[in-house]
């Protein structure tokens, strides 16, 4: 991982101590590069829903989160703004997955994603595609990174 998205893997190692959303996930932050990140995930019993199988909520906010991670690569304030999610497969406790999130197109007030959620066998469980909103600095902020 690149010394510039330490910062990143910080964020996600320091999620055992009871920050963020994530650790309810148990997401681990496996490789980030500019505009892309994969994330790694064990379904647990918590995960799963009433028939046994992973949540489509929890697999819709992987999904989320790949995309926001490789959205914060470009260090902007940003908030999910559009999530479409196809379900695919579904997996019962126990199983591994990994997401990958990247950015496919950078505006000026926008940014367009897309994620895949695959098992260990590389097998496709979730396509989405969403859109994060750049947030304004506020009062007295100065953009983190200007392009």
């Amino acid at each position: 991982m690149r010394e510039q998205y330490q910062w990143l893997q910080d964020y996600f190692l320091g999620l055992s101590e009871g920050r963020g959303f994530e650790k309810c996930l148990g997401l681990e932050l496996r490789a980030v590069e500019e505009g892309q990140a994969t994330l790694g995930f064990g379904v647990e019993e918590k995960h799963l829903n009433h028939q046994g199988m992973i949540h489509g909520g929890a697999l819709a906010s992987i999904c989320d989160v790949a995309m926001g991670t490789a959205v914060a690569t470009f260090e902007l304030k940003t908030v999910t703004l559009e999530l479409s999610v196809s379900y695919i497969r579904n997996l019962p406790a126990g199983s591994r997955i990994e997401a990958r999130g990247w950015v496919i197109h950078r505006g000026a007030s926008t940014l367009r994603c897309r994620a895949e959620i695959t098992d260990e066998a590389g097998n496709l469980l979730v396509s989405a595609s969403g859109t994060f909103f750049i947030l304004p600095p506020g009062p007295g902020e100065v953009p983190v990174r200007e392009e």
